[in-house]
Protein backbone atom coordinates (compact mmCIF):
# COMPACT_ATOMS: atom_id res chain seq x y z
CA UNK A 1 0.00 0.00 0.00
CA UNK A 2 2.90 2.33 0.68
CA UNK A 3 4.37 1.98 -2.81
CA UNK A 4 1.42 3.44 -4.74
CA UNK A 5 1.04 6.30 -2.30
CA UNK A 6 4.71 7.15 -2.77
CA UNK A 7 4.34 7.19 -6.53
CA UNK A 8 1.24 9.33 -6.26
CA UNK A 9 3.05 11.70 -3.96
CA UNK A 10 5.94 12.02 -6.43
CA UNK A 11 3.54 12.56 -9.29
CA UNK A 12 1.83 15.33 -7.41
CA UNK A 13 5.11 17.12 -6.72
CA UNK A 14 6.34 16.81 -10.29
CA UNK A 15 5.81 20.05 -12.25
CA UNK A 16 5.77 20.50 -15.99
CA UNK A 17 9.22 20.68 -17.53
CA UNK A 18 8.53 24.11 -18.96
CA UNK A 19 7.79 25.51 -15.51
CA UNK A 20 10.92 24.25 -13.71
CA UNK A 21 13.57 24.41 -16.48
CA UNK A 22 14.37 27.99 -17.47
CA UNK A 23 16.86 28.99 -20.07
CA UNK A 24 19.84 31.12 -19.04
CA UNK A 25 18.91 34.74 -18.84
CA UNK A 26 15.18 34.06 -18.71
CA UNK A 27 14.93 36.05 -15.46
CA UNK A 28 17.08 38.93 -16.71
CA UNK A 29 16.24 41.94 -18.82
CA UNK A 30 18.36 40.64 -21.72
CA UNK A 31 17.54 38.28 -24.53
CA UNK A 32 19.02 34.79 -24.70
CA UNK A 33 21.40 35.85 -27.46
CA UNK A 34 22.74 38.84 -25.53
CA UNK A 35 23.01 36.79 -22.36
CA UNK A 36 25.17 34.27 -24.23
CA UNK A 37 27.33 37.13 -25.48
CA UNK A 38 27.84 38.40 -21.93
CA UNK A 39 28.82 34.94 -20.74
CA UNK A 40 31.38 34.67 -23.54
CA UNK A 41 32.66 38.19 -22.89
CA UNK A 42 33.55 37.22 -19.34
CA UNK A 43 36.10 34.82 -20.78
CA UNK A 44 37.87 37.45 -22.88
CA UNK A 45 41.41 38.61 -22.18
CA UNK A 46 40.45 42.13 -21.15
CA UNK A 47 44.04 43.33 -21.05
CA UNK A 48 44.37 42.50 -24.73
CA UNK A 49 40.99 44.11 -25.46
CA UNK A 50 42.08 47.30 -23.68
CA UNK A 51 45.30 47.44 -25.71
CA UNK A 52 43.34 47.12 -28.96
CA UNK A 53 40.90 49.85 -27.88
CA UNK A 54 43.82 52.19 -27.19
CA UNK A 55 45.31 51.36 -30.60
CA UNK A 56 42.01 52.13 -32.36
CA UNK A 57 41.73 55.36 -30.36
CA UNK A 58 45.19 56.44 -31.53
CA UNK A 59 44.20 55.74 -35.13
CA UNK A 60 41.09 57.94 -34.82
CA UNK A 61 43.15 60.65 -33.13
CA UNK A 62 45.65 60.66 -35.99
CA UNK A 63 42.79 60.73 -38.48
CA UNK A 64 41.26 63.78 -36.76
CA UNK A 65 44.49 65.73 -36.21
CA UNK A 66 46.07 65.10 -39.64
CA UNK A 67 43.93 67.65 -41.57
CA UNK A 68 44.81 70.35 -39.02
CA UNK A 69 48.53 69.63 -39.22
CA UNK A 70 48.24 69.40 -42.99
CA UNK A 71 46.92 72.97 -43.19
CA UNK A 72 49.89 74.16 -41.10
CA UNK A 73 52.34 72.26 -43.33
CA UNK A 74 50.86 73.59 -46.56
CA UNK A 75 50.83 77.16 -45.23
CA UNK A 76 54.52 76.82 -44.43
CA UNK A 77 55.19 75.39 -47.90
CA UNK A 78 53.43 78.36 -49.50
CA UNK A 79 55.78 80.67 -47.60
CA UNK A 80 58.85 78.65 -48.62
CA UNK A 81 57.95 78.29 -52.30
CA UNK A 82 56.62 81.81 -52.89
CA UNK A 83 60.02 83.04 -54.13
CA UNK A 84 60.67 80.06 -56.44
CA UNK A 85 60.20 80.10 -60.19
CA UNK A 86 56.91 79.04 -61.74
CA UNK A 87 58.17 75.68 -63.16
CA UNK A 88 59.67 74.80 -59.77
CA UNK A 89 56.37 75.55 -58.05
CA UNK A 90 54.47 73.39 -60.56
CA UNK A 91 56.83 70.48 -59.90
CA UNK A 92 56.67 71.06 -56.14
CA UNK A 93 52.85 71.06 -56.11
CA UNK A 94 52.83 67.77 -58.00
CA UNK A 95 55.47 66.08 -55.82
CA UNK A 96 54.10 67.32 -52.49
CA UNK A 97 50.57 66.40 -53.51
CA UNK A 98 51.66 62.92 -54.65
CA UNK A 99 53.36 62.21 -51.34
CA UNK A 100 50.37 63.48 -49.36
CA UNK A 101 47.91 61.44 -51.43
CA UNK A 102 49.80 58.27 -50.49
CA UNK A 103 48.91 58.88 -46.83
CA UNK A 104 45.42 57.45 -46.13
CA UNK A 105 44.30 60.16 -43.62
CA UNK A 106 45.10 63.04 -46.00
CA UNK A 107 42.09 64.45 -47.93
CA UNK A 108 42.49 65.88 -51.40
CA UNK A 109 40.75 69.23 -50.92
CA UNK A 110 43.58 71.01 -49.00
CA UNK A 111 46.07 69.95 -51.68
CA UNK A 112 43.97 71.53 -54.43
CA UNK A 113 43.55 74.72 -52.39
CA UNK A 114 47.29 74.78 -51.78
CA UNK A 115 48.00 74.57 -55.50
CA UNK A 116 45.48 77.27 -56.34
CA UNK A 117 47.01 79.79 -53.92
CA UNK A 118 50.57 79.13 -55.07
CA UNK A 119 50.23 78.83 -58.84
CA UNK A 120 47.70 81.61 -59.41
CA UNK A 121 49.64 84.02 -57.21
CA UNK A 122 52.99 83.24 -58.83
CA UNK A 123 51.56 83.48 -62.36
CA UNK A 124 50.07 86.89 -61.62
CA UNK A 125 53.31 88.22 -60.19
CA UNK A 126 55.31 86.93 -63.19
CA UNK A 127 52.90 87.55 -66.09
CA UNK A 128 50.69 90.40 -64.91
CA UNK A 129 46.92 90.51 -64.22
CA UNK A 130 46.08 88.04 -66.99
CA UNK A 131 48.57 85.62 -65.51
CA UNK A 132 46.19 85.00 -62.64
CA UNK A 133 43.77 83.21 -64.94
CA UNK A 134 46.55 81.36 -66.74
CA UNK A 135 47.87 80.16 -63.41
CA UNK A 136 44.40 79.12 -62.27
CA UNK A 137 43.84 76.99 -65.37
CA UNK A 138 47.33 75.48 -65.11
CA UNK A 139 46.66 74.63 -61.48
CA UNK A 140 43.46 72.78 -62.38
CA UNK A 141 45.36 70.69 -64.93
CA UNK A 142 48.26 70.03 -62.55
CA UNK A 143 45.90 68.91 -59.78
CA UNK A 144 44.01 66.70 -62.23
CA UNK A 145 47.23 65.02 -63.36
CA UNK A 146 48.25 64.75 -59.70
CA UNK A 147 45.01 62.93 -58.84
CA UNK A 148 45.41 60.47 -61.71
CA UNK A 149 49.08 59.89 -60.83
CA UNK A 150 48.25 59.21 -57.19
CA UNK A 151 45.50 56.75 -58.15
CA UNK A 152 47.92 54.93 -60.46
CA UNK A 153 50.59 54.63 -57.74
CA UNK A 154 48.04 53.48 -55.15
CA UNK A 155 46.61 50.88 -57.50
CA UNK A 156 49.81 49.45 -58.99
CA UNK A 157 52.32 49.83 -56.15
CA UNK A 158 50.09 49.24 -53.13
CA UNK A 159 46.98 47.42 -54.33
CA UNK A 160 48.56 44.86 -56.62
CA UNK A 161 51.35 44.16 -54.13
CA UNK A 162 48.88 43.64 -51.28
CA UNK A 163 46.65 41.57 -53.57
CA UNK A 164 49.28 38.82 -53.72
CA UNK A 165 48.70 38.08 -50.01
CA UNK A 166 45.89 35.61 -49.40
CA UNK A 167 45.00 37.00 -45.96
CA UNK A 168 44.62 40.49 -47.45
CA UNK A 169 42.22 39.19 -50.09
CA UNK A 170 40.29 37.31 -47.43
CA UNK A 171 40.13 40.37 -45.17
CA UNK A 172 38.98 42.61 -48.03
CA UNK A 173 36.34 40.02 -48.88
CA UNK A 174 36.95 39.67 -52.61
CA UNK A 175 34.65 36.64 -52.57
CA UNK A 176 31.72 38.46 -50.95
CA UNK A 177 28.71 39.79 -52.92
CA UNK A 178 29.33 43.45 -52.02
CA UNK A 179 32.92 43.46 -53.31
CA UNK A 180 31.97 41.33 -56.31
CA UNK A 181 29.33 43.92 -57.21
CA UNK A 182 31.93 46.70 -57.00
CA UNK A 183 34.30 44.65 -59.15
CA UNK A 184 31.57 44.09 -61.75
CA UNK A 185 30.88 47.84 -61.94
CA UNK A 186 34.57 48.76 -62.19
CA UNK A 187 35.23 46.22 -64.94
CA UNK A 188 32.74 47.93 -67.25
CA UNK A 189 34.59 49.62 -70.14
CA UNK A 190 34.34 53.33 -70.75
CA UNK A 191 32.47 55.78 -68.54
CA UNK A 192 29.56 53.79 -67.14
CA UNK A 193 27.61 55.55 -64.39
CA UNK A 194 28.33 53.05 -61.63
CA UNK A 195 32.02 52.96 -62.41
CA UNK A 196 32.40 56.74 -62.42
CA UNK A 197 30.42 57.14 -59.20
CA UNK A 198 32.56 54.58 -57.34
CA UNK A 199 35.88 56.00 -58.56
CA UNK A 200 34.91 59.64 -57.97
CA UNK A 201 32.85 59.42 -54.78
CA UNK A 202 34.79 56.63 -53.06
CA UNK A 203 37.64 57.45 -50.64
CA UNK A 204 40.88 57.95 -52.57
CA UNK A 205 43.16 55.42 -50.94
CA UNK A 206 40.76 52.51 -50.29
CA UNK A 207 39.17 52.73 -53.74
CA UNK A 208 42.43 52.72 -55.70
CA UNK A 209 44.02 50.04 -53.52
CA UNK A 210 40.92 47.85 -53.88
CA UNK A 211 41.18 48.24 -57.66
CA UNK A 212 44.74 46.94 -57.43
CA UNK A 213 43.78 44.03 -55.19
CA UNK A 214 41.11 43.06 -57.74
CA UNK A 215 43.66 43.34 -60.58
CA UNK A 216 41.57 45.80 -62.56
CA UNK A 217 42.79 47.54 -65.70
CA UNK A 218 44.74 50.69 -64.85
CA UNK A 219 43.74 52.38 -68.10
CA UNK A 220 40.05 51.75 -67.48
CA UNK A 221 40.29 52.95 -63.86
CA UNK A 222 42.09 56.12 -64.93
CA UNK A 223 39.43 56.68 -67.59
CA UNK A 224 36.68 56.30 -64.99
CA UNK A 225 38.50 58.72 -62.66
CA UNK A 226 39.03 61.38 -65.34
CA UNK A 227 35.71 63.23 -64.67
CA UNK A 228 37.11 64.09 -61.21
CA UNK A 229 38.27 67.31 -62.86
CA UNK A 230 34.71 68.58 -62.33
CA UNK A 231 35.35 68.28 -58.58
CA UNK A 232 38.93 69.56 -58.69
CA UNK A 233 38.21 72.74 -60.65
CA UNK A 234 36.00 74.49 -58.04
CA UNK A 235 38.38 73.62 -55.21
CA UNK A 236 41.42 74.81 -57.12
CA UNK A 237 39.65 78.04 -58.08
CA UNK A 238 38.69 78.54 -54.44
CA UNK A 239 42.39 78.59 -53.60
CA UNK A 240 43.07 80.98 -56.46
CA UNK A 241 40.29 83.34 -55.39
CA UNK A 242 41.54 83.19 -51.81
CA UNK A 243 44.79 84.70 -53.06
CA UNK A 244 42.79 87.69 -54.42
CA UNK A 245 40.64 88.14 -51.30
CA UNK A 246 42.35 91.43 -50.33
CA UNK A 247 41.31 93.08 -53.61
CA UNK A 248 37.60 93.19 -52.79
CA UNK A 249 34.56 91.26 -51.67
CA UNK A 250 34.11 89.84 -55.20
CA UNK A 251 36.84 87.26 -54.54
CA UNK A 252 35.64 86.20 -51.09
Amino acid sequence: DERPSSSVHCADETEPAGATQSTPGSKSLFTQRFHTFLENARQWNWMSVTEKVFAIGHVFLIWAVTPILLNVLLSWMIFILSTSSFPVIVLAVWLIGLVLFLLPPVPGAPVYLFGGVLLAGKAESDWGPDGFWYGSVICILVCWILKLSACAVQQKCFGESLGTLLWIRRTVGVHKPFVRAIEYALRQPGLSLGKVVILMAGPDWPTSVLAGVLRLSLVQCELGTAPIILYIAPLSLTGSFYYKREEGSLWK
